[in-house]
């Protein structure tokens, strides 16, 4: 009986196949074990983009995950008639921002969690929501401590947030003797007649006293007063002082000149909330919770980057303890850089910048410090020698006596790395 050959070829085709088809069953069955997360939050702005950095370190840590941000064919049902209906995905969990759409799934069974936007209050459900009052209160001290005595706020109508801020930086305002004037637009017609919006804004910019600080409540309406600054021919800072919220770097460094702005802990929220997710999807019965977005610091640029104090020795004082923050000065070092008596220069601070001379010191280099915390991976041993202490203890006592923390608990709170 004569052999059937099978050309090496063919043979081997098949064998490669076989592999094939089974490698890609198990990878079928490792992806099918792994929760699918639907993560619908915008990637064109650094709040998104922050909150989706944050859900994708816990992914990497405590997953993985499926992480979607689109709706793939193979997630949606069969029978549905409309792909982008939220309430129609297969998904064992979503992080998503409430819109009209969206917020259906809060009476569905799947674990969801809101990043709030439209509403400020989502019955019954997980959420994520920024400080606003914190927020308000920031941009308020950050022109403060600069000298400034006039204030404008520019927002958005009918954006809880919105007011939120402006109201509290009001409010911290009024605390200290000051004013501000109030300048909103709508959201949904800030790009439908850009050119007449900016020339309505810059009408009221040239109506503020000046030099006049101008917070803004994101870093988009900070970039529309600075370009409507440039039609009234006002000048940034000298004229106007600018502060946005959100430190989009894209937005702030392209903006001629730079824009300053409060940076948000969006990382620490963002694994917070893939954390709560992850309880929620396990089948724990988590209470509704809201995870706050906190402001960790104003990222200061070339917007607000100017000193309105009109007192020249205060204003020489808090150059000096600005260039020199990192050292470990103390008032004697300031006295002799601006040669004025320790009473004198301790009235004019405390008339200017309502705080004594020490506590001014020590709030500029906690500041550094909550920096050096934030954007590096700097130990508390290698920060506290940067900045002259003799100690880790040392350091700890001096930055919990001004923000009610130790390093180590701030950096967890607002630090990106988990």
């Amino acid at each position: 009986m004569q052999k059937l050959k099978i050309p090496f070829i063919l043979l081997l085709n098949f064998i490669l196949s076989m592999v094939d088809s089974s490698y890609a069953h198990n990878c079928d069955l490792i992806m099918q074990s792994y929760p699918y997360v639907l993560v619908l939050l915008e990637s064109s702005r650094e709040y998104g983009c922050g909150l989706l950095r944050g859900i994708a370190t816990y992914s990497s840590l405590y997953g993985p995950w499926n992480l979607e941000r689109e709706i793939p064919f193979y997630l949606a049902n069969e029978n549905s008639s409309e792909d982008n209906d939220p309430c129609r995905w297969v998904a064992d969990g979503i992080i998503t921002r409430d819109t009209t759409r969206a917020r259906q799934l809060n009476r569905s069974l799947t674990p969801v969690i809101f990043a709030s936007y439209m509403e400020e209050h989502t019955e019954s459900a997980a959420r994520l929501m920024t400080n606003d009052q914190s927020v308000g209160k920031m941009g308020a001290k950050h022109f403060l401590e600069r000298g400034f005595r006039s204030f404008g706020y520019v927002g958005y109508k009918n954006m809880f947030w919105s007011t939120k801020r402006g109201v509290s930086f009001c409010e911290e305002l009024q605390r200290n003797g000051f004013a501000a004037e109030c300048y909103s637009q709508s959201a949904k017609d800030s790009g439908s007649d850009m050119l007449k919006e900016q020339l309505v804004l810059a009408d009221w910019l040239k109506s503020l006293e000046k030099p006049c600080g101008v917070f803004c409540c994101n870093d988009d309406q900070a970039q529309q007063v600075v370009r409507a600054s440039r039609h009234a021919d006002l000048r940034i800072p000298e004229d106007i002082g600018v502060l946005g919220v959100d430190n989009d770097e894209i937005i702030c460094t392209l903006a001629n000149p730079s824009i300053s702005s409060i940076a948000l802990n969006l990382e620490a929220a963002g694994f917070q909330a893939a954390q709560l997710l992850d309880q929620m999807m396990s089948g724990e019965q988590v209470p509704p919770e809201t995870i706050r977005v906190e402001p960790s610091y104003v990222v200061t640029r070339q917007s607000s980057d100017i000193s309105a104090i009109q007192d020249a020795d205060v204003a020489a004082a808090v150059s000096f303890i600005r260039r020199n923050c990192r050292k470990p000065i103390q008032v004697d070092d300031v006295l002799q850089a601006v040669s004025v008596s320790r009473r004198c220069l301790y009235e004019k601070f405390k008339r200017e910048l309502k705080c004594g001379v020490y506590a001014f010191i020590k709030k500029k280099r906690v500041e550094q410090i909550e920096r050096r915390l934030i954007e590096t991976d700097m130990s508390i041993c290698q920060i506290a020698l940067e900045f002259g202490f003799t100690s880790t203890d040392y350091i700890a006592q001096y930055f919990r006596s001004q923000k009610g923390v130790n390093p180590l608990e701030f950096r967890k709170q607002f630090g990106s790395s988990m």
